[in-house]
């Protein structure tokens, strides 16, 4: 792998750093074999930045690994970054550009664990596990810390890290339970790496690999689509929702005064979620499953124009 030209650090990426002067005294710039690129850069004199730069190109990756810089640290420059008894860490820019930093100590000895599992945080800055504002069971965390959608889900139903509120996102959590070390030892183990360090969870099953990979290839985007039309009295309306990944959907029905509605969501004609009444607003909600849908929008008294608010989250 050779450096590309004109290197770069870009200073979002380090946004959160706790020293002064985050811009090493070299930089170079690397690609992957599809030709993108990232930087690697040190204070240390005659280091070979290669040797990082392969195992970061190396990952299981997408077009993030534009998104992402290295910064190959003295011990004393790691303490200072990440404190003191951290073999690693990372920092992700808090201003939704997704770019992120990878501080590592030169002297490391399991190098290419630190580096897959420091990845797997900036793959986390990247994907939607809960999201902004969700909430499963008790656990609701901050974008950047909350794994991704399917992945989340596998692991649940794996080792039912949510129902018995094994894991948590809070400052108060202690670090061997967080959800986000969690989902980053588990991108660790998908790259290949077998010294599972998490003892109060079983490493990933194939399922739970799987679900990751399918995360990677197809994020999950939460999205909002609007449903407009008119209904007669008595009539019904379908919508098809084809949702591939583990949704939190909710539907609000409005429309005029008078125009009485009912909505109903169902898959493969088993209602799941629904809601009726006499009011101009109407709203059905659930978690569900990857797979087709059918919201059903009925009028049980009056004709007029509606709108459907469906949040898919």
């Amino acid at each position: 792998m050779n450096p590309q030209p004109q290197p770069t650090w870009t200073a979002a990426a380090a946004a959160a750093a706790s020293i002064d002067d985050l811009t090493p005294a070299r930089v170079e710039r690397f690609a992957d074999k599809h030709g993108r690129t990232f930087a690697v850069g040190s204070d240390i004199a005659g280091i070979d930045l290669s040797r990082y730069a392969r195992i970061v190109a190396a990952t299981i990756h997408g077009d993030e690994i534009e998104r992402v810089q290295v910064l190959v640290a003295t011990d004393e420059q790691l303490v200072d970054l990440c404190g003191r008894g951290a073999a690693a860490c990372y920092y992700g820019a808090d201003d939704g550009s997704g770019w992120g930093q990878i501080n590592v100590a030169a002297s490391d000895r399991d190098i290419r664990h630190s580096l897959l599992h420091e990845y797997g945080h900036h793959l986390d800055n990247q994907l939607v596990g809960l999201g902004r504002g969700v909430r499963f069971g008790q656990l609701s965390c901050a974008v950047g810390a909350d794994g991704s959608r399917r992945w989340l889900f596998a692991r649940e139903r794996q080792s039912q890290i949510v129902a018995r509120r094994r894991v948590g996102c809070s400052a108060s959590t202690p670090w061997r339970r967080l959800l986000p070390e969690l989902f980053a030892e588990d991108y660790a183990y998908a790259n290949g790496i077998r010294e599972w360090e998490l003892r109060l969870f079983a490493p990933p099953r194939r399922a739970t690999l799987a679900a990751l990979r399918a995360d990677l290839a197809r994020p999950f985007r939460p999205r909002t689509v609007v449903w407009r039309g008119r209904v007669a009295a008595g009539g019904a309306l379908v919508r098809t929702l084809a949702l591939t990944a583990p949704t939190f959907l909710r539907a609000t029905a409005e429309a005029r005064r008078g125009l009485r509605l009912a909505l109903s969501l169902a898959r493969r004609g088993r209602r799941v979620a629904g809601a009726s009444g006499s009011g101009a607003s109407e709203r059905a909600a659930a978690l569900v499953p990857a797979g087709r849908y059918q919201l059903s929008l009925r009028s049980l008294g009056g004709s007029g124009a509606f709108r459907v608010r469906i949040e898919l989250r």
